[in-house]
C-alpha cells in the first residue's frame, strides 16, 4: 500500500448545486441520503454533468435543536437554481 505524505493544496472557487434540509441527529441518516438522487436527477434533466463527488455542507450545527445541511454536487460553471435546488459557490482556499 502506497502512503502519501500530507500536503496543502490551493483550491479555486467551486460552483455547486444543492438541496437544503433541516434535520436532527435522529433524522440525518435517513433524510440526507434521499436527497442525493434528487440533486442528480435535477442535473440530468438540465444536461448538466457533475464536476466532482457529492458532498454535505453543514451551515448550522446545533446538536440539541437541529442542523441545516446542503446536499450538494459540484458543477463546472455557475448555474441558476430554482425553487427545489439552490446554486452556490464554495469559497476558494487552502
Amino acid at each position: 500500500m502506497l502512503i502519501e505524505e500530507p500536503h496543502i493544496i490551493e483550491r479555486p472557487a467551486q460552483p455547486y448545486v444543492a438541496i437544503k434540509a433541516q434535520v436532527t441527529m435522529q433524522t440525518i441518516g435517513t433524510v440526507l441520503p434521499e436527497l442525493h438522487p434528487r440533486v442528480f436527477a435535477w442535473l440530468g434533466e438540465r444536461g448538466i454533468p457533475p464536476a466532482g463527488p457529492p458532498f454535505w455542507k453543514y451551515n448550522v450545527i446545533d446538536m440539541d435543536r437541529g442542523l441545516e445541511v446542503e446536499v450538494g454536487v459540484p458543477v463546472a460553471a455557475v448555474v441558476d437554481g430554482d425553487g427545489q435546488v439552490l446554486a452556490g459557490v464554495l469559497a476558494p482556499g487552502r
